[in-house]
């Protein structure tokens, strides 16, 4: 239908054009630029847009002649034209959002693109911008909806062309975090039986150089992240170095959008790095800005000053905004539709994480996004952990809680309005805690390591399908929505119980359930399931009780409380008020 509208409105364009020189039909749009205003182009209900003329014989090369470039006051390219690395065979474009290309030139040059639909080159869409005198440029062509059509884009200078082929449009997410979420497909369990079966060359992923710990970062944001490279998930060599939470995320989101007649590729951005903290995801003008993080970055030892860049061998990559620069920064002017993130072993902090989880919240969203929303967050609530194995037995100090502060941060960053709508958490604490595999299976192994990851990416699909796609299933973990007490029973009310609250494991009653005295001890009580979507602690004097808690402990595998469809019910700490 697309292909006889666009034919149709094609054949109506000449013969206007024929009467009255230079019209065009439909309405009119100009893309932001940097520089001289763009070429304005028809754009049609349901297809790119098409030109006013005869259609050539390849409508992906000599793009020039699609401009009428009387209208620009250009210089003649001196400096060949060139773009980022993410711009390369077998890209994804985010849907539904402007299609952003940008880039490199001639001072005062131009930059030409054109997105050609390859099932059928004359439609298509075009725009330019007059390159600044730094050097760069920026443009934009229309949004289209996802799709598992194949565009080709095209740049030019005039001179020199740039051609892109199988381009695609659909999801594009960011992984990135620190060692848990960088743990590779060939590293995780069952990871290399998962890439053996990789068949889908819908799936598409971004990769870029891991980096050392003790290389060369650069203290500004970089214009390119280093080996930046678009791979297809159609062999194991496609998907066997992606994160493999990032690729099971992919896989399953995939899956359950083709479910919902969403179909349209994914693609994943494959930007993370072990032993990383928060401070060195986040840019310096953010920080700059914010006490807490400039607290955090003091106790830690680190600076904001560039006095000695590059200077602390094996942290270089912790220096403050280093992974920011180079592996995030150069992204920024490309679309994407959210951030797959996992990260907090390094910061098992509450104030510190409590504030700097929304600094990266709205700097990606800021730098992204360009429109003052929110980018979608589904953020990985960290493993079980207390240094120990826990495949040997119970913790030592079962409520010892310093990975339980960073969870609760992240619960009271997802409770806050601003962020409600377009933040998720994922939690993991029933997934296997398994980590002493061989050191050709993973070379890092300890149990802050768990390798079952695939499970992990699939319930953050899962996750995000629900929250951000209107997935018909509700498969987002139970949280706490009231707190009702009386002199002696406190009733805890969830939503997102799915069917009903349910235990998983064999204990008979819901596990890791405490409260917190006011004068400090905790205590841990009995707690029933109530009905489809609350528990109850009775027989307590509420008097004397400040707070509640579940699962609010370092490691909390043996926390219990699941939705109907076998979501953990979010682990948390909250007043009694």
């Amino acid at each position: 239908m697309r292909r006889l509208l666009a034919f149709a409105l094609s054949a109506l364009v000449l013969a206007l054009s024929a009467c009255v020189p230079g019209t065009t039909l439909g309405t009119t749009t100009a893309s932001t630029t940097i520089g001289t205003p763009v070429a304005t182009t028809t754009t049609l209900p349901t297809a790119l847009s098409t030109t006013v003329r005869t259609t050539r014989a390849d409508e992906t090369s000599d793009i020039a002649l699609d401009f009428d470039l009387s209208q620009y006051d250009y210089l003649a390219p001196t400096v060949p034209i060139a773009l980022p690395s993410i711009f390369a065979d077998h890209l994804v474009f985010q849907r539904n959002k402007p299609i952003r290309v940008f880039g490199t030139g001639t001072p005062g040059g131009i930059a030409l693109a054109k997105l050609v639909l390859a099932q059928d080159p004359s439609v298509f869409e075009t725009a330019a911008a007059i390159v600044a005198a730094d050097g760069t440029f920026a443009l934009e062509l229309a949004a289209l909806p996802g799709s598992f059509d194949a565009y080709v884009l095209t740049v030019s200078d005039t001179v020199r062309e740039i051609r892109i082929v199988d381009v695609l449009v659909g999801e594009v997410w960011i992984a990135g975090g620190q060692s848990n979420m960088a743990m590779t497909v060939r590293e995780a369990d069952g990871g290399v039986a998962l890439a053996d079966a990789a068949d889908d060359s819908r799936i598409r992923i971004f990769d870029q150089a891991i980096g050392d710990h003790d290389g060369s970062y650069p203290s500004s944001p970089a214009a390119d992240v280093a080996g930046g490279a678009w791979t297809v998930a159609d062999s194991a060599a496609g998907v066997l170095d992606c994160s493999a939470i990032g690729y099971a995320f992919a896989r399953e989101l995939k899956r359950l959008l083709g479910e919902e007649h969403l179909d349209m590729p994914v693609a994943i951005l494959n930007t993370a790095k072990g032993g990383s903290y928060l401070h060195s995801w986040l840019p310096r003008e953010t920080m700059q800005a914010s006490e807490a993080a400039l607290d955090r970055i003091d106790d830690l030892g680190w600076t904001l000053s560039r006095a000695h860049w590059n200077e602390f061998g094996w942290d270089n990559y912790n220096q403050p905004s280093a992974l920011y620069n180079q592996k995030i920064a150069p992204l920024l002017g490309f679309a994407i539709g959210g951030v797959l993130w996992y990260q907090g072993e390094s910061d098992p902090v509450y104030d510190a994480s409590l504030a700097m989880i929304p600094l990266l919240i709205e700097s990606w969203s800021a730098g992204f996004n360009r429109d003052g929303t929110l980018l979608p967050f589904a953020m990985i609530q960290l493993a079980p952990y207390d240094g120990a194995d826990p495949t040997l037995g119970p913790a030592a100090n079962p409520k010892q809680v310093f990975f339980a502060y960073h969870r609760q941060a992240q619960l009271e960053v997802l409770m806050d309005p601003r962020y409600a709508a377009t933040t998720v958490l994922v939690p993991i604490h029933d997934v296997s805690l398994a980590w002493n595999v061989p050191a050709g299976q993973f070379a890092w192994a300890d149990p802050i390591h768990p390798v079952a990851k695939i499970p992990v990416g699939e319930r953050a699909g899962k996750e995000a399908y629900t929250a951000f796609f209107y997935g018909a299933v509700d498969f987002l973990p139970p949280t706490v929505a009231s707190i009702a007490y009386d002199a002696t029973t406190i009733t805890i009310a969830f939503d997102h119980v799915a069917r009903g609250l349910r235990l998983i494991g064999s204990a008979a009653s819901v596990a890791t359930v405490e409260v917190i005295l006011k004068n400090g001890i905790r205590t841990d009580v009995a707690c029933t399931i109530l009905d489809k979507d609350e528990i109850r602690i009775e027989g307590i004097d509420t008097t004397q009780v400040a707070a509640v808690a579940y699962g609010y402990r370092s490691r909390n595998e043996d926390a219990n409380l699941a939705s109907g469809y076998g979501i953990p019910a979010l682990p948390f700490r909250l007043p009694l008020a």
